[in-house]
């Protein structure tokens, strides 16, 4: 009997060994490939006890192997997970929240060990949807992760509990490679680098789009539990949403009509051709794709259904992820071994993915193909069976695009150039050697292309035989919210509009501070500046300095409304300080420029105010008030 128990218990383990996935299975023992002298060899063993990271079967780690972005956002949600910071998350929830999504890319079935964190990842928005695109090469294997990505995962994971306000910043990296960080990427490996996460080579470089090894994984996750270890969470505070059983509420589906963002009301038809108004309340759950969304997230001819409560209140609403397939273009075709996986999008820029399988008609030009002959952009007519295509028509013309040239024209293996059209999009687009160039009304070569042209490119066989150029000259005013110092140097603005928007510098930018010449590190978050700007390069700055009293950021405490005044907490260096603001005359509206009332504002609001502290009764009287982040 004793023999039969080793037996079974050698088989478990053995069955054990062999499900696990790329990031290790738990060791017992030191590792073999991990000595003493291993720069890494703390980090290693901590995270492994925190069962973050861990070994294989032979008893080693691998240290240098690389780590893919499926595995490195695993360890992130470990290592939240072990800094105890999960307590109050529905695992389960989150699960069948995202199981569409999840399934779309096979991670129940191919990589089970890491649905849970995929689903936190996205619920937290450490991780968006059409990134998991990424995560997989052509052949279905994984993808490697970049040095600047996981500064861009774990930067948003840890700034979760931090909250630490990350637009405000003047950046300033001292590596050698800093042109080369993206002004994406730039905040979060900002943060990472101030808490001591990360930091350049022996060369001073921090090569952002080297992949992480698992030492330097482990590394960058042991610095984060500490800190994530430190940080208290008072679960009482969480968000309490208010619990109710489905069960117990009516429903109605129908399709959207109208929306009145004004006073936060839909009108959605039904089945039968009626209208009703109904009202969304601040407290009201809006799923789209299974996502939460806001209410102007909702469109015109979405699917709707509405949970309504006995008093016929609105309490959440689900929209499924609506594409039309009369105007839609193909997005991606990956190739997942056994089938294809297709996304399409439309002209309102959603996306869609479906499965092929064996029975999957494809047709291109009247002819049957392949998926793998499907080119982004081409117009396609489709059908659908659940998540399976059952047909895809597809066509390939010469197309005209119209859009604002993102950069120069790049000759890297051929040229190509990349344009933002009106829809916000980014379509990279291979441009022929003798393509004809016109800019401004005269004959150019493409390398007289600037960065911020109108362009009109015309593609045949896939690449453009045509370009009309027109440069833009443009002005724009605000504050100065963001100074980035490099090869290339931009700020960003808040500007009167209440829109933040980032501008890169001519080299040769000329700078006027209150009408005296000025070099860029003169320049100071704050500062009031007027911009020229032509093909989206700032040739003039004309900056005002603003003294300290003229603006003031801080979270309301208390609201007066019989005054129509506010008391905001303003953290200054020798302290707190509480201020009362009138703003029976102000101008209040949302960063991205919404305007709102003063019966908006709300204790715990985030606001930036401008105005003079010319009051005898009040500490400041606010000219404009912007609600940089609700309650």
């Amino acid at each position: 009997m004793k023999k039969t128990n080793k037996i079974l218990v050698a088989l478990v383990t053995v069955t054990a060994l062999l499900l696990t996935n790329t990031i290790g299975v738990l060791a017992l023992q030191s590792f073999t490939d991990v000595g003493d002298g291993h720069w890494a060899k703390e980090y290693i063993e901590k995270m492994e006890s925190k069962q973050v990271v861990a070994g294989y079967p032979d008893a080693t780690f691998k240290p240098a192997e690389n780590v893919s972005k499926l595995a490195a956002i695993t360890m992130i949600f470990r290592t939240i997970k072990a800094a105890g910071k999960l307590e109050n998350v529905n695992l389960n929830s989150l699960l069948q929240r995202y199981s569409m999504v999840l399934h779309r890319f096979n991670i129940p079935t191919r990589y089970s060990w890491a649905e849970e964190a995929v689903a936190f990842a996205l619920e937290e928005d450490i991780l968006e949807e059409y990134e998991l695109q990424g995560f997989f090469k052509p052949d279905g294997t994984l993808e490697n992760v970049k040095r600047a990505e996981v500064s861009v995962f774990l930067g948003k994971a840890l700034n979760n509990y931090l909250k630490e306000d990350l637009r405000g910043n003047i950046i300033v990296f001292g590596f050698n490679d800093t042109d080369f960080i993206s002004t994406t990427a730039a905040p979060y490996v900002d943060l990472l680098v101030k808490k001591d996460i990360v930091s350049g080579d022996e060369n001073n470089n921090f090569n952002p789009n080297k992949p992480i090894n698992r030492a330097g994984a482990a590394k960058m996750f042991s610095l984060a539990y500490d800190i994530l270890d430190d940080i208290k969470i008072d679960l009482e505070d969480e968000d309490e949403d208010e619990e109710y059983d489905e069960r117990e509420l009516s429903t109605e589906e129908g399709k959207i009509v109208v929306v009145v963002e004004d006073n936060n009301s839909i009108v959605v038809e039904d089945d039968d051709g009626d209208k009703n108004i109904y009202k969304i309340e601040d407290d009201t759950e809006i799923l789209i794709g299974g996502r939460r969304a806001d209410i102007d997230d909702l469109k015109e001819k979405q699917e709707i259904e509405l949970f309504l409560d006995d008093d016929n209140v609105v309490v959440k609403v689900e929209v499924g992820q609506s594409l039309s397939d009369s105007d839609a273009e193909i997005y991606n075709v990956i190739d997942m071994g056994r089938y294809y996986l297709i996304t399409f999008r439309d002209s309102d820029n959603n996306k869609r993915t479906y499965k092929t399988d064996d029975d999957t008609l494809i047709e291109l030009n009247d002819k049957t193909a392949d998926a793998d002959e499907l080119e982004r952009g081409d117009t396609v007519t489709f059908t659908v069976d659940g998540e399976t295509l059952v047909e895809v028509l597809v066509e390939s013309k010469t197309r005209v695009y119209e859009g604002i040239l993102e950069s120069s024209v790049v000759f890297r293996n051929y040229p190509r150039m990349e344009l933002k059209t009106s829809n916000k999009r980014i379509i990279e687009l291979e441009v022929d050697e003798d393509a004809s160039v016109r800019r401004n009304g005269r004959k150019r070569d493409l390398m007289d292309l600037v960065k911020g042209d109108v362009i009109t490119a015309t593609v045949e066989d896939d690449k453009v035989v045509k370009i009309v150029a027109t440069s833009i000259d443009e002005d724009d005013e605000g504050v100065i919210t963001e100074i980035i110092l490099g090869s290339q140097n931009k700020i960003t603005i808040l500007n009167d509009d209440g829109i933040e928007r980032t501008y890169t510098l001519a080299p040769d930018v000329d700078i006027e501070i209150d009408n005296d010449d000025a070099e860029i590190s003169d320049l100071k978050v704050d500062y009031k500046v007027e911009l020229e700007i032509e093909s989206e390069l700032v040739t003039d700055i004309e900056a005002e300095k603003v003294e300290i009293s003229n603006s003031m950021n801080g979270v309301i405490t208390k609201i007066h409304k019989d005054f129509d005044a506010i008391t905001i907490k303003v953290v200054e260096n020798n302290g707190t300080e509480h201020y009362t603001v009138l703003a029976d005359d102000a101008d209040i509206m949302t960063v991205s420029g919404r305007d709102r009332r003063f019966r908006d504002l709300d204790e715990d609001d985030e606001v930036f105010v401008y105005g003079e502290d010319k009051s005898e009764i009040f500490d400041f009287v606010a000219d404009k008030i912007i609600i940089i982040k609700s309650k």
